[in-house]
């Protein structure tokens, strides 16, 4: 560099100290000849005046604002944008509230139109519960299955997530069933499977229900006010006619019906007292729901599940009353000398101790082995308590 110039350059603070190296300068050129001099390139650098020799007396963080230079009249402040500034950490919060669930809440129910079709086979009668109550059950058991519902007067419009559509309605019982709502099902399109398991769903969560009032309605006409026992027959008629008709229809249907029978006769899901009389009008010889299972099981030609859930309702049946078993003696004595252990405890569970024969004691004694072999300890605990007994 030529002397003559020394004046006219630019001293720059020296980061020495306080003090910038002079063999350094900035310079934003791409051509530079000059072999004297270290040039870095910096790609932005702030044009600064020419005050003479300056020294930077703050760096200051950027977060504080920036970069202060001293000058002759006051210090010049160089602003500068934090990266905390310039980029926000703020959490997203969505503006759009989520949306409430809906609840159904009918306060009245229409009755079945006169005119209309008959009912469907999935439906059931709720005794001694108003639609309200009914309407919110519905409500709840589609929302926990995700299931799509627009709710127009007595009919739930749904539609599942693998496109099965159907509807729910209720309808007020009339006369001897005005104390109830009935609880039809309907599809309309979509899989029979899918439909099968979201209709029990539904008709097994409506059926909750609550003991009859101390004093009947006054609507109760065909009824004497007083007979409790009476009323709750009354109901359980009902529903069992309900499961007969399903029993009835297709193989999806069927499945329904059985296993809308399985929670009437289980206990432990519906009460002992319940449970009991339900088990009770079941067992009576003349029982067309009985005649009905007993076919289901004498059966070779329907699909597994269907025998299953027939010999299930049988041996809840037998947990409460003996069966008259001697049109599926045989077949229940097949199933015990099978190899199925499902098949084996469930025909044990069918007799009662002194419907224990020497042929059924043969059989029960292959099933005690087949429980021990298979380390099924219902099977071998239940085989050797009617062994025990028979000896």
């Amino acid at each position: 560099m030529n002397d003559d110039n020394d004046e006219n350059d630019l001293l720059l603070p020296s980061f020495s100290g306080n003090v910038m190296p002079l063999n350094i300068s900035v310079n934003n050129d791409d051509d530079v000849d000059s072999d004297d001099e270290i040039t870095r390139r910096i790609g932005f650098t702030p044009a600064l005046p020419s005050f003479g020799s300056t020294s930077l007396d703050t760096l200051a963080p950027p977060s504080l604002g920036g970069l202060t230079l001293p000058g002759l009249s006051g210090n010049i402040t160089i602003s500068t944008l934090s990266s905390k500034q310039a980029v926000s950490t703020a959490p997203f919060v969505s503006r759009t509230p989520a949306p409430s669930p809906v609840t159904w809440n009918l306060e009245a129910a229409p009755t079945v139109p006169p005119f209309g079709n008959p009912l469907e086979p999935t439906s059931v009668f709720v005794p001694h519960t108003s639609a309200s109550i009914v309407s919110n059950r519905v409500s709840a058991i589609l929302q926990e299955r995700n299931i799509q519902v627009e709710y127009e007067r007595n009919e739930a419009e749904c539609l599942t997530e693998d496109h099965v559509e159907f509807s729910v309605f209720l309808y007020s019982g009339k006369e001897k069933y005005c104390h109830g709502i009935i609880v039809e099902v309907q599809r309309f399109d979509g899989n029979s499977a899918t439909f099968y398991e979201d209709s029990k769903a539904i008709l097994d969560s409506v059926q909750e229900t609550e003991a009859p009032p101390k004093k009947k309605a006054k609507t109760i006409l065909l009824l004497d006010e007083d007979d409790d026992e009476s009323v709750e027959e009354c109901s359980e008629d009902v529903s069992l006619a309900f499961a007969l008709k399903m029993l009835q229809g297709v193989t999806d249907v069927q499945l329904l019906g059985l296993q809308t029978l399985s929670s009437m006769t289980n206990a432990e899901k519906i009460g002992r007292r319940t449970a009991s009389s339900t088990c009770s009008m079941l067992a009576r010889p003349e029982s067309e729901v009985l005649q009905k299972l007993f076919d289901l099981v004498k059966s070779e030609e329907d699909e597994p599940s269907i025998l299953v859930q027939a010999m299930i309702v049988l041996s809840n049946i037998t947990s409460c009353t003996p069966l008259p078993l001697e049109n599926i003696r045989q077949r229940l004595i097949t199933f015990l000398n099978s190899n199925r252990p499902q098949m084996a405890l469930l025909a044990a569970k069918c007799f009662a101790m002194h419907q224990v024969d020497s042929d059924v004691a043969d059989a029960l004694r292959k099933a005690q082995k087949l429980g021990q072999e298979r380390h099924q300890s219902d099977l071998f605990s239940l085989s050797s308590k009617l062994l025990r007994n028979y000896t």
